[in-house]
């Protein structure tokens, strides 16, 4: 079983849901899940995305079944 993390990268969130990362960069700036902007971690910073946020897509039809 895979252990669930608190937060995840929006490249695992993507890998998860079977989607590109470019997908999952949409779904946020469309504001269909929530990510938070982690500052000094690179030019753009990290978007941590919260685990109860996979639920949401997966409700809303984004992504298949984890």
């Amino acid at each position: 079983a895979k252990r669930s993390k608190d937060f995840y990268t929006v490249e695992e969130i993507a890998d998860l849901m079977g989607r590109s990362a470019y997908t999952v960069r949409r779904w946020i700036s469309e504001k269909r899940i929530t990510a938070t902007r982690v500052q000094g971690t690179g030019p753009r910073g990290r978007l941590p995305i919260a685990h109860d946020q996979i639920a949401k897509l997966i409700q809303a039809g984004n992504g298949s079944a984890i």
